[in-house]
């Protein structure tokens, strides 16, 4: 009968020492960029998670003794997955700031009509936001970002540990603020090429202005996609330091938690 109870025990103190971990692991891949993506299948989201639900266990400290059910368990629930969709959030600001610039450059040159599927979200986006989602993926894989995810992941354990209280509303603020990089990321993506577009279309309307006779409907769309190519093309090549410091500053964010 002893040994019963304390199998029972022991089976307790491991069934908390999986949950919690559990429910911030799986909440947070559930929304991370490349992990969360639509494209990656849920079976597949589910083994990542409990994979690293494995490992974090490993490391963790024992988290506090609850009783199921209670007030304060349904509390700590809360907490992890609230914290665990904040730090996704964090990670996926970044590339919809990149999405957003290049809507913004699609909307200006006309391309916004050539619709495909978004490999990160599933849905229908323009052409050239897909292309800059892909690129901004490879650039993101390349600098170890997966890796990073998952530090930032195993971090928050120690920013925000299981039973302590809910981010403060300080803490929310610095998280609301940052995702005004949004704004910021998609200006510093988008205005090399939007800067080309303005001088191009203010040399088509002194054109128009000379020579009225000129038909610039039939030449402007063409050489304005034209433009777009040959500065897309000139700018990819440096786009890789603005995306740099935009991933920097997230992972300081997801990992310092200021």
């Amino acid at each position: 009968m002893n040994g019963g109870i304390m199998g029972l025990e022991m089976l307790g103190q491991a069934y908390h020492m999986v949950l919690w971990p559990l429910l911030r692991t799986t909440s947070f891949v559930a929304i991370a960029p490349i992990l969360g993506g639509r494209g990656v299948p849920n079976r597949i989201r589910l083994t990542v998670a409990m994979g690293l639900t494995l490992l974090l266990v490993a490391v963790l400290p024992a988290p506090p003794e609850l009783e199921v059910f209670s007030a304060n368990w349904w509390l700590t629930a809360l907490q992890q997955v609230v914290i665990g969709l904040a730090i996704g959030f964090i990670f996926l600001f970044a590339f919809e700031a990149v999405a957003l610039g290049a809507e913004a450059i699609s909307a200006a040159s006309g391309l916004s009509f050539a619709q495909i599927t978004d490999p990160l979200r599933g849905t229908s986006s323009g052409v050239l936001a897909s292309f800059m989602t892909v690129i901004v993926m490879l650039i993101f894989l390349a600098m170890d970002g997966h890796l990073r995810l998952i530090d930032a992941l195993a971090t928050s354990f120690r920013l925000f540990p299981v039973g302590a209280e809910l981010p403060s509303g300080e803490q929310l603020m610095v998280w609301l603020t940052f995702s005004a990089i949004i704004f910021t990321g998609a200006a510093q993506v988008a205005l090399p090429v939007l800067t080309a577009l303005l001088a191009a279309n203010l040399a088509l309307g002194l054109v128009s202005r000379a020579a009225p006779a000129l038909n610039l409907f039939a030449i402007g769309f063409p050489a304005t996609l034209l433009l777009v190519l040959l500065a897309m093309w000139a700018w990819l090549p440096a786009i890789t330091q603005p995306l740099g410091a935009l991933f920097n500053d997230t992972i300081a964010v997801a990992t310092q938690g200021a």
